[in-house]
């Protein structure tokens, strides 16, 4: 029996709620009888002809009506509800009893429309919503409307609504990007520039303004810039530009030139990079870059050239051979001297077999063990005889270095050899030894087998604050930190043994109690009849070096915490080429874990099309040393690939090796 509370609408009754989608069919399917507006018969025209709008319109829409602010939305407007919410229970209802979590922010909005007022209007304003089963904060753009009734008066309030929520995210999102590129920019002191070749104008940001003088323009003339530049550069830096804007070269500038500051004429020296963007005509219509102050750089590099060249005139006056011996393939490399000393002539070609045969064979096993105690060690020296071509016996002194791979297994050694065959008398011996110890800038001091202090050199005064007067005829432990006493008493039973102890680093107190980081080289001092006697220490301020490697290891630490906060992708490789570090955003934008980037590599974040294109640029990078840059296609976690600009570039040690 048909349920006379419950009636079912004609279809001329329905039309005004025909078509809607699903809010269309649930409004007409929906028992309206028990509702807070009754059966949709007694609806005023003024209701129908709104819900016509609202279910027919593909924008979000709401409505609220009557006193009780009843509840109707359209399809459109059905997924900012979200999940487990508020659908489909709202729909006839109340609003403050849905919208409770934001009634206090929208009430007063309704109740100026219902009182007549103007409309309202609000764009990407933060209201959150209880969706989804949670609270989520929820950005929106929304207009609140008057509905008249058939009396003229404002019966219901009509809401047309976009959720903005992704589009305020996202700019959220760049605006950091933004925020974050321009610190890093400014950390890194660069002056940046974008440059218009068709108005021959460039904008630049301040601190480039300032080095060339032209702080109050907003934009800058190329030619008025050039003029900065130091005239003995110009044409230079005029070639490079026109060669950037030709497409055939690239696109890509990196030169180096000082500018001559107009207001105190001070020479800055600048690295100046960047790249040319062509249109379909391969015509240039943007070329932009960064500037870079590296004055302080040119300088530490020259006085490292001059310092090389002191250092090739000191090795040249002492007579030092010197050599590089690849470990692993046998490879050697050595100066004229080196060949001098093993009795050739300059220029002649030896394979490390025919230098071994020079070795006489009773000394054969001294050079193997010193080689054995240096892969342990890390430091070479021993004494041996040569037999050259015409059958003459020759002493030599070969000292050399290890350095290590990143498995701490021995990778090559650097050194020098010594002619110390005795072609001159015990007293010129001795006045050239007086002269090193006097002049050496190492500490150099004897002591007997007790260990009292025989001898004090001007280096050992200089380093300890104690003069020689002071420390002749006193026990060494003077200088040894109280948690260090065993050291000395270990180093005097080793030197009873006969044993020499090298490159030994320990702490040392000064005259003034500051503690000293120093590295020791100790050899047994013998008498005529052999007998050891005492000792003669070789003691080198390594503070300054232990305090650098400190600060490194610490600008490593925070190297990585500053890139794992970044949002950028932040990787290094080795010299070799290897990558070997990839900062948070990496496995994050990748889905990938540092186990499965080890294992398989990181070429698998790399679209499959831009892989051979990739290890190409890489590997011509890795050995020219030039900058590695690329577009290319990195995969996300969710399976989509994006576009990508690396870049990569090479930093070199003092020698010039990446």
């Amino acid at each position: 029996m048909e349920n006379p509370e419950h009636k079912i609408l004609s279809v001329t009754e329905q039309q005004f709620l025909s078509g809607g989608g699903e809010m269309g069919k649930l409004m007409r399917s929906k028992d309206w009888s028990q509702s807070l507006v009754g059966t949709t018969d007694t609806w005023p025209q003024s209701l129908r002809t709104t819900l016509s709008i609202i279910l027919n319109s593909k924008f979000p829409m709401f409505l609220f009506w009557g006193p009780q602010l009843v509840c109707f939305y359209n399809d459109a407007y059905r997924p900012s509800l979200g999940n487990e919410g508020k659908h489909p229970g709202i729909l006839g209802s109340r609003a403050e009893d849905y919208w409770q979590e934001i009634w206090p922010v929208i009430k007063p909005l309704i109740d100026q429309v219902l009182a007549g007022g103007e409309a309202t209007w609000s764009e990407d304003q933060l209201i959150p919503i209880y969706r989804n089963g949670k609270m989520e904060d929820v950005y929106w753009t929304f207009s609140y409307s008057p509905v008249n009734d058939e009396s003229g008066k404002p019966a219901g309030v009509f809401v047309t609504c976009n959720e903005t929520t992704d589009r305020v995210n996202t700019r959220s999102k760049l605006e950091e990007s933004i925020n974050q590129l321009e610190f890093a920019i400014e950390a890194a002191k660069l002056g940046t520039w974008d440059y218009n070749p068709a108005t021959d104008k460039f904008i630049c940001n301040n601190r480039l303004k300032e080095w060339f003088g032209l702080a109050h323009e907003s934009e800058i003339e190329l030619q008025n810039a050039i003029q900065v530049i130091a005239e003995k550069d110009r044409q230079y830096v005029v070639d490079a530009i026109q060669k950037a804007l030709d497409y055939a070269s690239g696109g890509y500038y990196e030169v180096e030139y000082s500018i001559i500051q107009p207001h105190n004429q001070q020479e800055i020296i600048v690295q100046v990079k960047g790249r040319a963007w062509f249109n379909d005509e391969k015509i240039a219509y943007r070329f932009n870059g960064t500037m870079e102050d590296v004055t302080g750089q040119v300088i530490a590099r020259k006085k490292l050239e001059e310092n090389d060249e002191k250092l090739n005139i000191v090795i040249d006056a002492s007579a030092l051979g010197t050599w590089e011996l690849d470990l692993t393939s046998k490879a050697i490399t050595y100066s004229d001297r080196y060949l001098e000393i093993l009795g050739h002539k300059k220029g002649e070609v030896l394979k490390h077999e025919e230098i071994i045969k020079h070795l006489h064979p009773d000394d054969l096993f001294i050079r193997e063990r010193a080689f054995n105690e240096a892969y342990e060690t890390g430091t070479l020296h021993y004494e041996s005889r040569l037999i050259w071509a015409d059958g003459s016996t020759h002493w030599i002194e070969g000292r050399g270095k290890v350095f290590y791979d990143e498995e701490s297994k021995p990778l090559k050694m650097i050194g020098t050899v010594r002619d110390i065959t005795d072609s001159q008398s015990r007293e010129e011996n001795m006045a050239r030894m007086a002269a090193i110890v006097q002049f050496s800038s190492d500490a150099i001091i004897s002591k007997n087998l007790n260990g009292i202090i025989t001898s004090w050199n001007a280096a050992a005064e200089q380093i300890f604050g104690y003069t020689e007067e002071e420390m002749i005829g006193q026990s060494l432990i003077r200088l040894i930190p109280a948690d260090r006493i065993n050291e000395e008493t270990n180093i005097l039973q080793r030197l009873r043994n006969g044993e020499r102890v090298d490159h030994f680093e320990t702490k040392r107190i000064t005259r003034d109690n500051k503690i000293l980081d120093v590295s020791l080289t100790i050899s047994p001092i013998r008498s005529n009849n052999g007998n050891i006697i005492g000792a003669s220490k070789i003691a080198r301020n390594i503070t300054l070096q232990k305090e650098a490697e400190r600060l490194i290891a610490a600008n490593e630490q925070k190297f990585r915490v500053l890139a794992d906060s970044m949002p950028q992708f932040v990787w290094t490789g080795d010299a070799a080429g290897n990558l070997n570090y990839f900062n948070q955003a990496v496995y994050k934008y990748s889905g990938l874990t540092q186990e499965q980037v080890n294992k398989d590599g990181w070429l698998q974040i790399v679209h499959p099309d831009d892989r051979e294109a990739n290890v190409t640029a890489w590997i011509h990078a890795v050995k020219t040393g030039t900058d590695f840059i690329l577009e290319h296609r990195f995969g996300r976690s969710d399976g989509e690939y994006r576009w990508q600009l690396s870049r990569a570039i090479p930093q070199r040690d003092a020698e010039g090796n990446i």
